[in-house]
């Protein structure tokens, strides 16, 4: 059986949605307010496209049934300035599975403001991909909730920073059971004046015995006046379990530059290459339709860059 695709485009204050009815799911709502509930045991892809005009406080409730699977992709764009402001909270159910990709590539003069929350359910499991390479400033919060015993989330993020933006992103991840595992991965390129903070925390709660949670933040450093901060953290308060951080902030390797150079690369090559190799285990940590959306957006912030 065909999983069925369903269009929404939220823009100009108004939302629509294609095809408007589907079995087993239903969406309701407005410019502030959208929610989305699958029924037990449906499955569906659901393509959400915000075109932000002006600005834009709004909200989504995603509620996913009992061994429904949701395939969701959103891509937040603007035209010119804007400044967007956003919850979602996902709720998955027993053996639930969601697959939530985010694409922001909205104009550089643009503010971005994003929480997003989930909450796992018993077996369920829920896969963060988010790619950030617009915004001027982007502060964005991503909070897993692992409620249900053998609940797995994954939480993957590359972001492309130029000029002057800035990039502020925690993913918290909040072990509260036994039996529960998690990885969380953040892997970025800066250049020109650009700055992030990657801040992230695993908490795992007393009695949440046999968690196995993983946190690693890392970012690539192009220019002399980029600057980056990772800040990652532990608290444990079980015994037995397994739960770890690591963080880097590192310059351009020259050596690898003037290796493929002699190799016959130009030296603009030679950093792109660079900057894909080091992205790469994020990439490898998706599926291939998404990975290859992940180089595209990636390859476009580098052209653009190439070309000022």
């Amino acid at each position: 059986m065909t999983t069925p695709v369903i269009e929404i485009l939220q823009e100009g204050g108004k939302v629509s949605v294609t095809p408007s009815v589907s079995e087993g799911v239903k969406i309701s709502g407005n410019s502030s307010r959208i929610e989305i509930t699958l029924e037990k045991n449906t499955e569906a892809e659901i393509r959400y496209r915000c075109a932000v005009e002006g600005t834009e406080d709004s909200s989504m409730l995603i509620k996913v049934g009992e061994g429904s699977t949701l395939v969701f992709v959103e891509n937040v764009t603007s035209s010119g300035s804007a400044d967007r402001k956003n919850t979602t909270d996902v709720k998955l159910e027993e053996n639930a599975r969601v697959t939530y990709v985010s694409l922001q590539s909205l104009d550089e003069a643009s503010q971005n403001n994003s929480v997003k929350r989930a909450t796992l359910g018993k077996n369920a499991g829920l896969n963060w991909v988010i790619a950030q390479t617009g915004g001027g400033k982007s502060s964005t919060l991503r909070e897993t909730f692992l409620q249900g015993q053998g609940a797995q989330a994954e939480d993957v993020e590359v972001f492309f920073g130029s000029g002057s933006q800035n990039y502020n992103i925690t993913s918290n991840m909040y072990h509260n059971v036994p039996d529960t595992a998690g990885n969380v991965l953040v892997k970025g390129v800066l250049t020109g004046n650009a700055y992030s903070a990657s801040k992230g925390m695993i908490k795992v709660a007393k009695g949440a015995q046999k968690t196995n949670s993983y946190l690693s933040e890392h970012t690539l450093i192009l220019s002399k006046d980029a600057k980056s901060d990772a800040v990652p953290g532990l608290e444990i308060e079980a015994n037995d379990v397994k739960a770890s951080h690591s963080a880097s902030v590192s310059q351009i390797d020259e050596e690898q530059i003037f290796y493929l150079t002699s190799r016959g690369l130009a030296s603009d090559d030679a950093r792109k290459l660079i900057v894909l190799g080091f992205l790469e285990a994020a990439f490898q940590k998706v599926s291939a339709d998404f990975s290859s959306q992940f180089r595209e957006a990636i390859e476009k912030k580098w052209e653009k860059v190439a070309a000022q």
